[in-house]
């Protein structure tokens, strides 16, 4: 082999290795690319993921608006099936079954209000499991147990969201007072530690909750409990026949009592109500308000009620701290 055939060979194996190495990278650009395609699609479908599940959670309270617990049963439904563990798809489950048998009671479709309830129960259970500190489940399967007057797991559920409500850096300012307060009020409820206080001049009898009493800063907080009688409930129905509310009125025939939240200012002997839940008497509320920048009302301690609830959370507490 003369010299200009060595070179030729070469020349070729140079040329053969140079499209070896560009075959190989070209693969390895193409794996590269593909890696990236995957990796894209797939940011893209959980943004989508996320995109579709807060579309549906959206749908979801637009169908509460109306009224339509069956499509936000379905809807809650499909979000749960796109994402399992989804704490807001189960929480809006446990809603919608929760109205639903609301409904049902309204029909007389006493079945199926069971049914509903305990759905609506599992529902919240699993919302919890999936996010331990979720107050509002707590407290929302606390109500549905004490509508079954299972006041033992009732309890339970009410004490966890109490519990919760007093951890400040799990909750915002508004929840945790308002979850404080409610979960404390039916706390109470189940627990029927009320001590008597005095009737109003309608016959009505008054019990405050010594467990629920609260001061904060100037002020305190108490929960009392107001049997009324049936002179009074019947007024109740008459003012709603007055205010052409013909709902007002049949709710309150079945009203049995209420709990009402007082906030008080011992100092300048003042007070005013921030909230009040009302109950048929199988427990089931059946009305509940929550009142803002409420104006305060004077004080009279000799008033025949307000008066000696005053001298028995006030008075009281001021003898207490002289002792």
């Amino acid at each position: 082999m003369n010299v200009s055939e060595i070179k030729t060979v070469s020349k070729e194996l140079i040329c053969e290795h140079d499209e070896h190495e560009d075959a190989h990278a070209g693969r390895l650009s193409l794996g590269v690319r593909w890696i990236l395609v995957v990796c894209i699609v797939a940011l893209l479908l959980f943004s989508l993921k996320s995109f579709m599940i807060n579309l549906m959670l959206s749908r979801v309270n637009s169908y509460f608006s109306s009224y339509d617990f069956d499509d936000a049963i379905r809807m809650s439904k499909k979000v749960i099936f796109i994402d399992k563990n989804n704490v807001d798809g189960w929480d809006s489950l446990a809603d919608a079954y929760k109205e639903k048998a609301v409904m049902d009671k309204t029909t007389g479709n006493s079945t199926q209000e069971k049914v509903d309830i305990d759905t609506s129960i599992k529902a919240y259970e699993k919302a919890i499991s999936l996010a331990p500190k979720h107050i509002e489940s707590y407290f929302e399967a606390g109500m549905l147990y004490f509508a079954r007057k299972d006041f033992a797991k009732a309890a339970y559920f009410f004490e966890s969201a109490y519990n919760i409500a007093q951890d400040r850096d799990t909750q915002k300012q508004t929840d945790f007072t308002d979850y404080h307060n409610r979960s404390l009020a039916m706390l109470q409820n189940c627990r029927r530690s009320w001590k008597y206080y005095g009737t109003d001049s309608k016959g009505n009898l008054n019990y405050y909750s010594i467990k629920s009493i609260n001061k904060s800063f100037d002020t305190i907080t108490v929960w009392t409990y107001t049997k009324p009688t049936d002179h009074y409930r019947k007024d109740m129905i008459e003012l709603g026949e007055k205010l052409n509310s013909s709902e007002i009125g049949e709710e309150h025939q079945t009203y049995d009592h209420d709990n009402t939240l007082y906030e008080i200012d011992c100092k300048n002997k003042k007070f005013r109500v921030t909230a009040m839940i009302e109950f048929d008497s199988k427990g089931t509320i059946i009305n509940s308000y929550e009142y803002m920048d409420i104006p305060w009302i004077s004080i009279d301690s000799q008033d025949i009620t307000f008066g000696k609830l005053f001298n028995k959370i006030c008075v009281t507490q001021e003898e207490t701290v002289k002792k």
